[in-house]
């Protein structure tokens, strides 16, 4: 993955200059001027640099299947939070401070949650994360170079880590390269002698960072500001709204309030046709339900939760932050289904937002606001972004495949169609693909017919005999498979290793009786992926029967688990002020 600095173009406020070693030729001061024209100079010894804290928020461990995680941040001087748009990550906080991070992996099962102890050894810089490596990614250094701070990444070398009665001796020895520039910094050397807190990410505690509201919530908004993010997704007929409603009509510059109520909605609408640049933008008037969660391609406000990213937690989708002036605690309401807010534009073009809601542990929300609002319009053009993982045609070889799963879910989308979700695998070749149709309303499992992508991606306006296209959408826990993909292929531990969603194509089902009277069903298609330079095709045929699950009252089609990335990458999230993108369990901010 292409690495960008963001700290390239960052001037600092000092301008004294930073010399990281010296290069220092030696001469005998009694000797004549010209008898040795040709002196040997000294050798330039290695920089050493000795760290003296570490940065507790950056300092964790974290158990997995391979290699266990030690991870943490060493310093000398101070050290600061800086925070862009893209989030907020330590830095050193003056020119004569240093911050070196190290991402170490060891053998897994040499340390329990309880007692989290380094092990000693040596660990080799490497482009992986198994055991006895320090992950290049991650393991790197932090500082000012004269005015600027940049990145030095350690291109070979090695972290030694010893035991002591006072706790570790960590030497790091790298060559290291200056990023922003590809400048080479020689070999750079860096001792630390001290304790180091490991806590492990194993078993937090969102509980105690993010404690529940448990007292009803009535109030009368007096401030309100909505950013207007346009669609979330290339091929999305979704708008995002994302509206905070405050207590007081002047918040702090991070959004939030010494005391009091922050209600932040994240509302979905009908495609507007706005473009980014745009001024003078309405939001549309009309009452909107919570929807089963966060993802934003129905209309309605999205549910409200934790996401566990794997290094911490944090706050999404819509909920309301309260902030008790008694005993200056933050309490969360993470909204549920059920709830709904009714937006008015009024005729002096002032807005009316009603919001009656409730939290997933049942606490009632109610608020007004009425008053002008200006419509911030943070809308990008969305890039398509090809989700396919298939890099030739596929024929799926599906001989072995017997049965299909099904699930029907009636008219839960539509009430002029039912929805199929279906999914086959064959168990030798591990292919198999995953359907989601609309057929016209009648006895659950008739649904032969030719099926064509819906050109319409809202689910009430879709028409029968057309399928979902697929994509990938953010659900609570994380990334999902929605919708049709044509190629599905997992290794032996069930983890995908070759997807590719349904752009174009027909998908074509019969049926015929069977054997003691079981129906037999055949679905055949030619679907094209989404990769539109260079497309590819997934051909399949299908002929057996199908496990049909009647889910028809119970909520919506499941969705196939993406597995995680073998790059561990940061997400990009929403929050409610820049500090919460800092948590005790996120690696550095390097996207």
């Amino acid at each position: 993955m292409r690495k960008v600095s963001y700290f390239k173009q960052l001037t600092a406020i000092l301008a004294t200059a930073v010399m990281l070693g010296c290069s220092c030729g030696c001469s005998d001061d009694n000797n004549e001027p010209g008898t040795d024209p040709n002196p040997t100079p000294e050798p330039t010894p290695d920089p050493v640099i000795t760290l003296t804290q570490s940065v507790a928020e950056k300092t964790f461990f974290s158990k997995g299947e391979t290699a266990d995680n030690y991870y943490l941040g060493l310093y000398c001087g101070k050290v600061e939070i800086y925070t862009t748009s893209e989030g907020s990550t330590w830095i050193p906080s003056d020119a004569e401070s240093r911050l070196l991070y190290l991402d170490l992996y060891t053998a897994p099962g040499e340390a329990s949650a309880q007692s989290v102890t380094l092990p000693e050894g040596t660990y080799t810089v490497a482009d992986n994360q198994q055991a006895g490596s320090a992950y290049q990614k991650y393991t790197y250094g932090l500082w000012y170079f004269g005015k600027e701070i940049d990145y030095a990444d350690a291109t070979s070398g090695s972290v030694k880590v010893e035991h002591t009665g006072k706790g570790y001796r960590i030497t790091a020895e790298f060559e290291m390269v200056r990023s922003g520039k590809s400048e080479p910094l020689g070999t750079l050397k860096f001792v630390y002698e001290g304790d180091v807190t490991f806590k492990s990410s194993d078993n937090p505690d969102p509980e105690g960072d993010f404690p529940r509201l448990t007292e009803a919530i009535q109030t009368t908004f007096l401030g309100a500001d909505i950013k207007y993010l346009g669609i979330p997704a290339y091929s999305s007929p979704i708008d995002v709204y994302v509206i905070d409603l405050f207590d007081d009509p002047t918040p702090l510059p991070d959004g939030t309030l010494d005391e009091g109520n922050v209600l932040r909605l994240e509302l979905y609408t009908e495609h507007q046709g706005y473009y980014p640049g745009e001024s003078k933008l309405k939001m549309p008037a009309g009452t909107y339900n919570m929807t089963d969660g966060y993802v934003p391609v129905a209309v309605g406000i999205g549910t409200g939760n934790l996401w566990d990213s794997g290094y911490g937690y944090f706050p999404y989708g819509s909920y309301l932050r309260h902030l008790d002036a008694a005993t200056d605690k933050v309490f969360y309401g993470f909204l549920a289904e059920g709830g709904r807010v009714e937006v008015t534009l009024n005729n002096d073009e002032t807005y009316t937002i009603t919001a009656d809601l409730k939290t997933r542990e049942g606490v009632s929300v109610k608020g007004t606001y009425t008053g002008n609002i200006d419509i911030v319009n943070e809308a990008q053009e969305p890039e398509r972004q090809v989700q396919s993982r298939i890099y030739e045609d596929k024929v799926l070889n599906l001989d072995k495949t017997t049965s299909a799963d099904v699930t029907f879910e009636g008219t839960s989308k539509n009430p002029s169609t039912h929805f199929y979700h279906i999914f086959a695998q064959d168990p030798e070749s591990r292919q198999g693909f995953q359907l989601e149709l609309l057929a016209p309303v009648g006895d659950m499992g008739r649904i032969a017919g030719t099926y064509k992508p819906s050109e319409i991606l809202i689910p009430l306006k879709m028409s029968p005999f057309t399928y979902i296209p697929g994509d990938i959408q953010l659900v609570t826990g994380g990334a999902a498979m929605i919708g049709t993909w044509g190629y599905y292929e997992t290794n032996a531990a069930g983890k995908a290793v070759a997807f590719a969603p349904a752009l174009t194509g027909d998908i074509v089902i019969r049926e015929k009786e069977g054997e003691a009277g079981k129906t037999i069903y055949t679905i055949e298609y030619v679907l094209t992926d989404d990769n539109l330079e260079e497309p590819h095709t997934m051909t399949a045929k299908f002929e057996g029967t199908f496990d049909i699950s009647d889910e028809s009252q119970s909520a919506a089609a499941p969705a196939a688990v993406l597995p995680a990335p073998a790059d561990r990458q940061t997400p990009t999230l929403r929050t409610d002020a820049p500090e919460l993108v800092v948590t005790k369990h996120r690696k550095a901010l390097r996207n």
